[in-house]
């Protein structure tokens, strides 16, 4: 009877004696509850073994009321070792990632709390083995974490800093809001690689702008994921922008074309901006930003400006690292009704092209090799000045003139270009030519004659 009690006493201590390490040892350490596109099935919470030992996690609770998952027995977590759990996502577990499934699940909030815990209930302090709280203090299982020496009372990571992609890391000790940070570059599944500056993330593009009368801007989810367009803005020159309404959801490969300027019936893939927002000129810019924070460039997802440098937006897409100082768009070639165009291949202004025949709302295709070209010009020696000009189609079919423009210095007005337009009934057959004389017109001056008799004149 006499050796029972040290033999019980010795089987407590030793119980104790390996369960008191674990909560020490086994941290949430990461956590994107805002990933890039939508957050349904994307969200990750990552778990570390920071101890000396292997532990066998199986059984284990992820707490985030109403919800709640449980690691399945066993789940080893060996000495170094990150388990990946997948929230509110359906998949099949291996011996380092897992799924909890939607059944009962919910997503993480921008303003939320997790708790790890060994056993049940969740409200038994002991049992706890890991907490972190973010937005503001006083969320679920805080009071837990308190009296379990997990957490700090009135105590939250301060996440105002944090744009989609983003994720809050663990710096690797202590066990309050400051052992915490915003990190721009998640690394989920490997150990955390510190903490980086946060900026907006997205697979949408700016992919095709049209200037002028009718001008609109495409977007392009060039991603892998959806991507909720809600409360982002369109910002043009000051004062033009424009609000993303409820429901805009850009699935991967999908484009959205905006129309500016005009009022419309939205649609899945047209949006009107009304008659706020200012149509885009030769020179000018455009961004799309995360929130209502134009100001801010950590907001900013994506940037263009052609035409010209230092326009409006320009210095904090350099701030944002989306844009290089002193760099423009080339519009050389532009006609009216033409269009600036992202093409695959390349970075920055070197993406884009010149585009005639542009294609809103259709993928971006290679700009056509135009077959018109100036072929020959007759040449009056005596007053130096052209007397005809032979325009050639070597295309494999026949090209339209219209809305074609010839175009000279005047003689008369020195730096000044005049310029005709060709009429509608103007066609160059596959391999054929077309003979513009420039003549006298019925004023006097020198013209456009051609023997076309609706074309205008080129005056002096």
């Amino acid at each position: 009877m006499s050796k029972n009690p040290p033999i019980l006493a010795a089987v407590v201590l030793a119980s104790l004696s390996l369960l008191a390490p674990v909560g020490a040892q086994v941290v949430l350490n990461e956590i994107l509850y805002d990933p890039v596109g939508v957050n349904t099935g994307q969200q990750v919470v990552e778990v570390q073994n920071l101890g000396p030992d292997p532990v066998d996690i199986g059984g284990y609770w992820l707490s985030f009321p109403p919800a709640a998952w449980k690691f399945p027995r066993p789940t080893n977590l060996p000495v170094g070792g990150i388990l990946v759990v997948n929230m509110n996502h359906s998949g099949t577990n291996t011996a380092t990632e897992f799924f909890t499934g939607t059944s009962g699940m919910r997503n993480l909030k921008s303003t939320d709390s997790l708790s790890l815990f060994k056993g049940e209930p969740f409200s038994d302090s002991t049992l706890l083995v890991d907490y972190v709280e973010w937005g503001v203090a006083g969320q679920s299982g805080e009071d837990v974490a308190v009296d379990a020496d997990r957490w700090e009372n009135g105590a939250a990571i301060q996440n105002s800093s944090l744009r989609e992609g983003s994720s809050i890391a663990y710096k690797g000790s202590g066990f309050s809001a400051l052992a915490w940070c915003v990190d721009g570059s998640p690394s989920l599944g490997a150990p955390n690689d510190g903490c980086t500056p946060s900026q907006a993330q997205s697979p949408v593009r700016i992919n095709e702008l049209v200037l002028g009368q009718l001008g609109s801007v495409e977007l392009m989810n060039a991603g892998a994921v959806a991507e909720d367009l809600e409360g982002k803005l369109l910002v043009g020159r000051p004062p033009s922008a424009y609000r993303f309404p409820a429901g805009t959801l850009l699935l991967p490969g999908k484009l959205l074309l905006i129309h500016l300027g005009v009022t419309g019936t939205d649609g899945p893939s047209d949006l009107y901006t009304g008659g706020n927002f200012a149509t885009f000129g030769p020179s000018d810019s455009v961004a799309l930003f995360a929130s209502s924070a134009t100001g801010n460039s950590t907001f900013l997802i994506d940037f263009q400006e052609w035409g010209g440098t230092g326009l409006a937006n320009e210095n904090l897409a350099i701030q944002a690292g989306l844009w290089t100082a002193g760099t423009s768009l080339s519009t050389n070639g532009l006609i009216a009704g033409g269009s600036l165009a992202g093409m695959d291949g390349g970075s920055g202004p070197l993406k884009w092209v010149v585009d005639n025949t542009p294609t809103p709302g259709s993928p971006n295709t290679d700009p056509p090799s135009h077959s018109i070209r100036l072929n020959e010009v007759l040449v009056d020696t005596t007053l130096g000045e052209a007397q005809a000009v032979e325009i050639a189609n070597t295309g494999g079919s026949a090209v339209s003139l219209a809305g074609y423009r010839l175009c000279t210095h005047s003689n008369l007005e020195p730096g000044k270009v005049v310029c005709g337009a060709l009429p509608a009934s103007a066609v160059v057959a596959s391999g054929g030519f077309l003979v513009v004389r420039l003549g006298v017109n019925q004023e006097g001056r020198r013209g456009l004659a051609a023997g076309l008799p609706d074309a205008r004149q080129l005056g002096r």
